[in-house]
């Protein structure tokens, strides 16, 4: 689970293709950049292509051009795509809001993705659940790191503990694993 290739491993042939171009013309320098990546976009849409992966790719791309306004509404058609929930989508969604200081619907979107998630079985395995509650994990911690002030501090908890009782007991390992490898990282970068 990630927003990098691993995303796209289990994709159509054609939609792998366009997954590509959009991403490879994407992140090209330049201002024809995007528009280059639009045209592929929707291409494939127009030829009846609904994956979400093809929305969540062009998202990556309009994030990555500092549209974020425009890459949440791709990412929210990929996240609640109608056949099941994209993961990836779901993440950098989440993350988008964090990144924009929307913290309020930064954490509304984690419970949402902690309860979507815990009824996904068995769609969603449960060791794949255990690797997407260790990226809740990780993203709380790191969230807890960046908190400076008491305030902020305050809310980080409020939001651990109410996310600790949302998540099962066969998935609070993976989530404390996650809150450990952020508190490993940052011990890292502190020295």
């Amino acid at each position: 689970v990630s927003f990098g290739s691993e995303a796209f491993a289990d994709v159509a042939p054609n939609t792998a293709k366009s997954v590509r171009e959009i991403l490879t013309v994407g992140f090209e320098p330049g201002r024809e950049s995007l528009p280059k990546a639009k045209v592929v976009y929707d291409a494939s849409v127009k030829a009846g292509d609904k994956s979400p992966e093809l929305a969540y790719a062009y998202g990556l791309v309009l994030l990555k051009q500092f549209k974020p306004k425009d890459a949440v509404v791709q990412l929210r058609l990929a996240a609640d795509h109608s056949e099941a929930p994209y993961w990836p989508a779901w993440q950098a969604l989440i993350y988008s809001h964090f990144t924009a200081k929307e913290t309020t619907a930064g954490y509304d979107r984690v419970f949402d993705f902690a309860k979507r998630l815990q009824n996904a079985q068995p769609e969603v395995s449960l060791d794949d659940q255990k690797q997407l509650v260790q990226w809740m994990g990780q993203l709380v911690g790191a969230l807890d790191k960046l908190a400076e002030s008491p305030k902020a501090q305050e809310l980080v908890r409020k939001n651990d503990l109410r996310l600790r009782d949302l998540l099962s007991e066969d998935l609070q390992t993976s989530y404390d694993e996650g809150r450990h490898d952020a508190e490993d990282a940052a011990l890292l970068v502190e020295v």
